[in-house]
């Protein structure tokens, strides 16, 4: 939460608004933790290694497969893209009924 607002961990416990030596300490290692995590699946070596190297009897982790309505329909929309356009993405927002005055 406190990167996310970017405020301080003394604040967001309950302090005055400043950034103390530990304040900051606390954010680089936090820092530093994220950047530690495989990009692609957001794990980290130690949720399946132990100390030695070796492989953890029960992984932190386990993949799984899951379907999201909302990744359909945005895949959708990505395929009606005219190959070699650009400067177009594809988002969501809240469902509108009325047409977009842009496509009248």
């Amino acid at each position: 939460m406190c990167r996310q607002y970017g405020i301080s961990h003394s604040h967001f416990t309950g302090g005055k608004r400043r950034w103390t030596e530990v304040d900051r300490a606390y954010a680089v290692a936090y820092e530093r933790w994220l950047n530690n995590r495989h990009g692609p699946c957001g794990t980290r070596h130690e949720d399946w290694f132990d100390d030695d190297g070796r492989p953890l009897e029960e992984p932190v982790w386990m993949a799984t497969v899951e379907e999201c309505q909302g990744c359909r329909e945005m895949a959708r929309a990505q395929q009606a893209i005219e190959e070699g356009s650009t400067g177009l993405y594809v988002t969501m927002r809240p469902f509108d009924p009325t047409p977009d005055e842009d496509s009248l």
